[in-house]
C-alpha cells in the first residue's frame, strides 16, 4: 500500500516545481559558474607571478 501523502523531496523525485527547476537548471549553472571564475583567478594570478620574476 502507497501512503496518502508521500515526502515532498525524494532524491530528484520532485516535478513541476520551482525546486526541480533549481536542481536541473539552476545548480549546475552555478557550479559552473564558480569554476570559470576560479580557473580565471588562477590564470591571472599565475600571470602575475610570471611577470614578477621576469621584472627581477
Amino acid at each position: 500500500m502507497l501512503p496518502a501523502d508521500p515526502p515532498l523531496v525524494l532524491a530528484h523525485g520532485v516535478t513541476g516545481t520551482w525546486l526541480d527547476e533549481f536542481v536541473e537548471l539552476g545548480l549546475p549553472l552555478l557550479i559552473f559558474i564558480g569554476l570559470y571564475i576560479w580557473s580565471n583567478r588562477k590564470e591571472k594570478a599565475k600571470e602575475k607571478a610570471r611577470k614578477a620574476q621576469d621584472q627581477e
